[in-house]
């Protein structure tokens, strides 16, 4: 592979004005646009341009596209991570305790995290290395909790980890991803119960509308990348994601893209209604988001979104 070196100059809000007019870009505010791009790094503003681009004219963009149009899709890209956020937040806590709740009812052991034959065997270094881990953020938390029970308490399950609390202590101090490595690390086989074919972690995926442990961990993942990209503040509306297992086929009418935010949207209306979570309206939050950002409505089939996605059998 032959490498170019990387010579781009530096332009100012003023000069990248100037570029994108000589692209076909029209600006109906120009000292506004110029302190857009004074606050917002270019590199990623210009992603929302992308749409825009006109396919003909190699560089440039569509005659008569509005800087204000690629901004709006920005904003509703910012909402957009707001309201994921907040919802993922949600689930997450119920993630945490559900699992808890489960694997200490069944193996009567509210250590059981730390006990190594809970966990796939070929898993048992990562397991440990993830216990490694939350080891040294509990012995340097500063949380009042935290510092109270090293204080008073410690278990006998491992010798390696004697300091760490019971799960539902931890858990205050894991990432989404953390939670998910549990979810997965898990030997399913292990939680089989007597009634035939029947197993306590498939319960536990059910209770979130999944149809079994491996289609709830795959949803999980996914969530963990969403909220990785709103934490982070990256470009989420038609972006790339993980297709969640088992959707696609409980859909009426098929999605235009299945790597979109569109089936995320669908996994997450099912978990919240499995939840009974009564204060969110998934739907309506997409519908009034149409209106409120009329952009996104132009392009919503680049999000994964078919015509008349809201007439589907599954959002009714």
């Amino acid at each position: 592979m032959a490498y170019t070196l990387y010579n781009k100059p530096y332009q100012s809000p003023q000069q990248l004005i100037q570029t994108l007019q000589s692209k076909n870009i029209v600006f109906t505010n120009g000292p506004a646009a110029q302190k857009i791009l004074s606050d917002i790094n270019y590199y990623k503003f210009k992603m929302y341009l992308h749409p825009f681009f006109d396919p003909s004219t190699p560089k440039k963009y569509y005659n008569g596209t509005k800087f204000e149009d690629a901004l709006e899709l920005y904003r509703f890209d910012d909402k957009l991570r707001d309201i994921l956020f907040s919802i993922i937040g949600r689930i997450e806590i119920k993630l945490k305790t559900k699992l808890d709740s489960t694997v200490c009812s069944f193996t009567n052991n509210i250590f059981w995290y730390i006990d190594l034959n809970n966990y796939k065997f070929k898993k048992q270094n990562e397991i440990s290395s993830l216990l490694n881990k939350l080891n040294g953020t509990f012995i340097t938390s500063q949380e009042e909790y935290a510092e109270h029970y090293k204080l008073h308490y410690y278990n006998d399950i491992s010798n390696n980890f004697k300091l760490l609390p019971p799960f539902w202590i931890i858990s205050e101090l894991m990432t989404l991803g953390e939670v998910a490595k549990f979810y997965s690390l898990l030997d399913i086989t292990k939680f089989n119960i007597s009634r035939p074919r029947s197993n306590k972690l498939d319960e536990l995926a059910n209770e979130f509308g999944a149809s079994n442990m491996s289609a709830l961990i795959s949803w999980i993942l996914l969530i963990r990348d969403i909220r990785n990209r709103c934490a982070h503040h990256t470009r989420l509306w038609n972006s790339i994601l993980r297709e969640p297992a088992d959707i696609r086929t409980l859909l009426t009418i098929a999605p235009t893209h299945s790597n979109r935010i569109y089936l995320s949207f669908v996994m997450l209306h099912i978990m919240i209604k499995k939840l009974n979570i009564l204060d969110i309206n998934l739907k309506q939050i997409l519908l009034d988001l149409q209106i409120q950002y009329p952009i996104f409505k132009t392009l919503i089939s680049s999000a994964g979104f078919p015509p008349n996605w809201e007439t589907d059998t599954i959002w009714i």
